[in-house]
């Protein structure tokens, strides 16, 4: 065969393969669908830090001074209160979402407060809440602000032997009168865009778990091929191995890279994510579909059957992916675990996306991690060539 055909086999080899592929519709689904889905769900649940926050408060003292905070809390522009009466109930809305954070305000608070004692409130949120420090910020600053109130009655007080009531109506005549501090605030830097949008994190997390996913998930059809003999068939044909392997593999190359262009495509178009550098992203979305196409080859030259291969590839994908930091960024493992999951593909893949699409970095700067990938791809499409070509002529 000259060289013209040896392409035309190729690309009809290609062609035929991805056509298997997408005709299967659980594939379809895991391919194109879930992907979007689970970007639409992670995105939303991430969101960003409301505008207002929910506040539960428990009033155990009932008494002037501590509705007076309730009301300060109130009038805050970043907090909005909901009182309670019971206190499982304050903390079953906080597990429920419906609040930000609850604030318990324990009996005897205004005895305290009239001897000057220190008094500690009770503020009950979730660690999941990844809104957490913000809400707690704006509370600590509503009770600051009464605090500050409360400070000065008490001076007023003890300089004038008046009733503390009544210096504090002296302190509420004088408040609106006193201008607040000017405070300038600059900004160095660049946000980052995970921080502005919370679907960025997600579109990059998930385009790196199901592209490397789906092309072990597409080994199936290698393994149900060999088994039916249509590839030892097509060896019988005067293509060659080496064009043979050449179309299987540009086959899982073409569904890679028609997934990841779907889910960049899906991302700026839907979701507002800016994929940053085109030539960096190209670059790696190129390289990463190469060590998706590697990855499945050499599990379909494995596999035994296509349950087998299916069996394998799940966990697999899953255990990479969680090692690699596509559901959890490694920033927040220690070192020995950071360590590991660099010995997974994703890793070096989202260390690239967030330099791309955070940092604003361009192709140089992400050199390192295409290299790296290069160097997966390049293993794995020689090992699962290798391995499939002993498969198919043995």
């Amino acid at each position: 065969m000259n060289l013209r055909h040896r392409r035309l086999a190729v690309a009809q080899i290609s062609r035929t393969e991805l056509k298997r592929y997408l005709q299967d519709r659980i594939a379809l689904f895991t391919t194109f669908l879930m992907p979007v889905l689970l970007i639409i769900l992670i995105g939303s649940a991430a969101g960003s830090a409301p505008d207002e926050f929910v506040v539960g408060v428990l009033d155990a003292d009932g008494s002037a001074t501590s509705e007076q905070l309730v009301a300060s809390l109130d009038d805050a522009r970043a907090i909005s209160v909901v009182t309670y009466d019971d206190e499982q109930e304050l903390r079953r809305d906080i597990r429920l979402s419906l609040l930000s954070a609850g604030l318990v305000f324990p009996p005897g608070l205004s005895t305290s407060v009239d001897a000057g004692d220190e008094v500690a409130l009770g503020l009950l949120t979730t660690q999941a809440d990844q809104s957490a420090p913000s809400v707690i910020a704006a509370v600590n600053g509503a009770v600051a602000d009464e605090g500050g109130r409360l400070a000065a009655a008490v001076f007023v007080e003890q300089q004038t032997s008046s009733s503390l009531a009544e210096a504090q109506a002296a302190v509420d005549a004088v408040d609106g009168s006193v201008p607040p501090a000017q405070v300038e605030v600059s900004t160095t830097g660049t946000a980052r865009q995970e921080d502005e949008n919370a679907f960025t994190g997600a579109a990059t997390s998930q385009l790196t778990l199901f592209v490397f996913a789906n092309g072990l998930f597409a080994a199936a059809s290698l393994v149900e091929s060999r088994r039916l003999g249509v590839s030892r068939r097509a060896l019988s044909t005067p293509i060659g191995s080496g064009t043979l392997l050449t179309g299987l593999a540009g086959g899982r190359f073409s569904l890679a890279v028609l997934q990841a262009g779907l889910l960049l495509v899906i991302g700026a178009l839907w979701f507002g994510v800016a994929w940053g550098s085109p030539t960096a992203t190209t670059a790696l979305v190129v390289v990463y579909c190469l060590v998706a196409t590697g990855a499945g080859m050499l599990l379909g030259a494995v596999a035994r059957t296509a349950d087998q291969a299916i069996a394998i590839g799940v966990p697999l994908a899953i255990g990479t992916a969680m090692l690699g930091g596509t559901m959890w960024p490694l920033d927040v493992v220690g070192p020995v675990m950071r360590v590991i999951g660099h010995v997974m593909p994703q890793a070096w893949a989202m260390d690239a996306w967030s330099a791309i699409v955070n940092d604003g970095a361009g192709l140089s700067d992400v050199a390192l991690e295409i290299a790296v990938l290069a160097g997966y791809a390049l293993a794995f499409l020689v090992a699962g060539s290798w391995a499939l070509q002993r498969k198919l002529t043995h």
